[in-house]
């Protein structure tokens, strides 16, 4: 019984050292996508010059930079999605793979225990403290 716990240990924490590893690549991916959001913004909201010669126009397109901003929400909404889906997926996997006798249950009060009940009437209130 303690070997089969200790397997289950050990596999336990491998399987969290590369759930570790996997969050730490999906931050990275993040804010990595971020961190280029926060960049075609300030391309976007920077002050400009006034002063435009007439092909310096064409090299800026906004649209263009409104195209990028949308697609990189989208992956960035999509890959939040995707691991909000897998980890609510593995969760479900766990609690189904639990056996029954795992499970956490509230175990009866022994027989020498006795219950009382105690019924407070609004007469009984002001010896309680409650004027």
């Amino acid at each position: 019984m303690l070997a089969d716990n200790k397997a289950l240990l050990s596999q336990s924490e491998a399987q969290l050292e590369r759930k570790q590893l996997l969050l730490e690549e999906s931050n990275k991916d993040i804010a990595w996508l971020e961190e280029t959001l926060a960049l075609f913004k300030s391309k976007r909201y920077k002050h400009s010059s006034e002063k435009l010669e007439a092909l310096q126009g064409q090299l800026f397109d906004e649209s263009e930079v409104d195209t990028s901003i949308q697609e990189i929400k989208s992956k960035l909404a999509k890959e939040r999605e995707g691991r909000q889906a897998k980890h609510s997926a593995e969760k479900q996997a766990r609690a189904a793979n639990r056996k029954p006798e795992d499970r956490p249950r509230r175990k009866s009060l022994p027989d020498h225990l006795r219950s009382v009940n105690v019924d407070v009437s609004p007469e009984g209130k002001h010896a309680m403290g409650d004027d």
